[in-house]
This record gives C-alpha cells, sequence and structure tokens, in this order.
C-alpha cells in the first residue's frame, strides 16, 4: 500500500490511499491552516506546523496529538526533521548523533528543537 498525508486549509491533515484516492484517517487538531509537515525517521510520528503557531507531534497509530509546542508568531511555514551530529570530550572520535526539529515561520525566525 502507497500513502499520502495532506494539510489543509480546513485545519486538517489527511493519511490517503494514493492507490486508491481513499482517505483512510483525518487527524484534527490545529486551530488554524495546516503549513507543513514531516514524518519522524521512525515512522511512527508525524510533525506538523499551522497558522496557530504550533508544532504538533502525532501518534501515527492512535492518530493523537502526543505533544504541541508553540513555535512561531503569527504563522509558523516549515518544519523539516534531520541528524546534527555532535562530538563529545577532547577526541574527535566520539560523535553522536543528536534529532533536531527545525521550523520557519513569518517573524523570519528560524527556531531549532533538540
Amino acid at each position: 500500500m502507497s500513502f499520502v498525508m495532506t494539510a489543509s486549509r480546513d485545519k486538517t491533515i489527511k493519511l490517503w490511499d494514493s492507490i486508491r484516492g481513499l482517505c483512510l484517517w483525518t487527524f484534527v487538531g490545529h486551530d488554524g491552516w495546516v503549513q507543513a509537515l514531516t514524518f519522524h525517521p521512525d515512522g511512527r510520528h508525524l510533525l506538523s506546523v499551522g497558522d496557530d503557531h504550533m508544532m504538533r507531534i502525532w501518534d501515527l497509530s492512535t492518530g493523537r496529538c502526543t505533544r504541541k509546542i508553540e513555535a512561531h508568531k503569527p504563522f509558523t511555514q516549515c518544519i523539516s526533521w534531520g541528524h546534527v551530529p555532535i562530538k563529545e570530550g577532547q577526541s574527535d572520535d566520539l560523535e553522536r548523533s543528536v534529532n533536531v526539529i527545525a521550523t520557519g515561520g513569518t517573524d523570519q525566525v528560524g527556531l531549532a528543537f533538540f
């Protein structure tokens, strides 16, 4: 099965079966237009941002919002997830990867969440 996620002006996020064109799930919780989406690499979570200046973390198995974080005022427009290598200690050999979520908004400020 192949899936597509969409964000909408109707304040919802939808999970679609892209082959049959059927809506499988509707995520409800934003208080404004949903502007951007990104999947967590573990495949279990979806991150969204919207005009309600909130970033939301969704559990894909239940469809529930598990966390809300204020991101930008007045509007949050983009989101991205990635890894950043962090060097530990004095040695260049010790390096670990840290999860980072970056958002951008109409306030022209970029925010990073570790």
